[in-house]
């Protein structure tokens, strides 16, 4: 998901070309460390947390740019 889409999603408005959320892959039945290794190497479990870092990035700059916004209205 871009910078521009996330901020999109954030501030409420609506992308034209926003994608449909993906479904995960189904979860084979393994035993052991087999089983271990595939779930925790999941390329979609990568990338929902890179997108969910990416997102979380957004948000702490809005909220900082809005404690500094607060902060300066307050001061006049």
């Amino acid at each position: 998901m871009s910078q521009s889409r996330l901020r999109a999603f954030y501030i409420g408005l609506s992308t034209p070309e926003a994608e449909p959320p993906r479904r995960a892959e189904p979860v084979r039945r393994q035993s052991g460390a087999a089983s271990l290794s595939a779930s925790t190497s999941s390329k979609p479990i990568a990338l929902a947390s890179t997108e969910a870092a990416a997102a979380l990035n957004v948000l702490l700059k809005h909220h900082k740019q809005l404690q500094d916004d607060i902060t300066r209205a307050a001061t006049f």
